[in-house]
């Protein structure tokens, strides 16, 4: 493994063969055991890479890697999909200015941009109303520009999914629970709504996208809430991070970057601040992670500093 530019080798890089996995050590070399028609690799700091395998008991490789420092623009459900908007923000890239779009793959409201083939997504009318009709094309021409591609899944946060299945809610009492913009919210225990989202991850990873970031991976920051099952601060965590490493599990064998969005007060919170988000256990699962530095979630402050 060896960077593209200067040659020098690409300590930890990350190599799959079929459903193996191994890393890179100091000297960037790597020994991988396994069947599959391309060998793939990533790296933190980097883009990826796939070569096909010849069908041989042995093969000497040398994988090469171009470094990525994204500069990128987000461009929502609608955004993607609209040319007044879409067309501009690729003006960029031409410009040299942006080299990383996020795009959605499930936005705000549980809406799917493109069609998945994951069948609770057509049952549940996500993907009723798409933005894009070709994603690979569109994934195609963004890497031809030189672009890396994010795709943004809101996870728990669904109002589709629990419009048409209310027994996936979190609840309030007797009614569903929904939150200040009036949305609902899918109960993060259950392995239906993991599973769906999970799903959703490995078509938008088949359909080409470089990494797959996870938004709303976490419990409602609401009190008086209830689920389907004690909602504790072990058992919060526990059930966000089973989900994530879920998620990594299935995504292994398309040589995607796996990313979230966590709020920025978990980086110094001791706890899980109350939504199954902990900073040193996400970390230890996925690639990389954004933490949300928005001034509303500093009313209390932070550690030394009240104001």
């Amino acid at each position: 493994m060896a960077d593209a530019n200067s040659g020098k080798p690409i300590a930890g890089a990350i190599v799959t063969l079929g459903s193996k996995v191994v890393r890179a050590d100091p000297k960037g070399q790597f020994q991988i055991e396994g069947s599959g028609p391309t060998i793939a690799a990533r790296a933190y700091g980097y883009g990826r890479v796939e070569l096909a395998v010849a069908n041989s008991n042995t093969q000497h490789l040398e994988l090469k890697l171009s470094a990525v420092k994204p500069r990128g623009v987000y461009l929502s459900f609608w955004g993607v999909g609209t040319a007044g908007v879409r067309e501009p923000v690729l003006k960029l890239a031409e410009q040299g200015l942006i080299n990383a779009v996020v795009i959605d793959v499930k936005g705000d409201l549980g809406y799917l941009s493109f069609q998945t083939g994951v069948p609770l997504a057509s049952a549940v009318g996500a993907q009723k109303t798409t933005t894009v009709r070709d994603i690979r094309a569109l994934l195609e021409r963004l890497h031809k520009q030189g672009i890396y591609t994010i795709g943004r899944i809101v996870t728990f946060k669904d109002n589709t999914l629990c419009t048409a299945h209310p027994e996936l809610a979190v609840r309030r009492g007797n009614q569903i629970f929904k939150d200040r913009e009036g949305l609902t919210w899918c109960d993060p225990f259950l392995p239906e709504v993991r599973n769906y989202n999970v799903d959703l991850a490995v078509a938008a990873a088949k359909a080409g996208f470089d990494e797959i970031e996870f938004d709303y991976v976490r419990f409602p920051d609401a009190k008086g809430v209830e689920f389907s099952q004690t909602s504790t601060d072990e058992s919060r965590p526990k059930t966000i991070d089973l989900f994530l490493q879920q998620a990594r599990e299935k995504l292994l064998p398309y040589n995607v970057f796996l990313s979230a969005d966590v709020f920025g007060y978990t980086c110094w919170n001791q706890g899980d601040t109350g939504i199954g988000q902990k900073i040193m256990d996400v970390t230890q699962i996925l690639d990389y992670v954004s933490p949300m530095l928005y001034p509303s979630g500093f009313s209390f402050g932070i550690p030394n500093y009240r104001d």
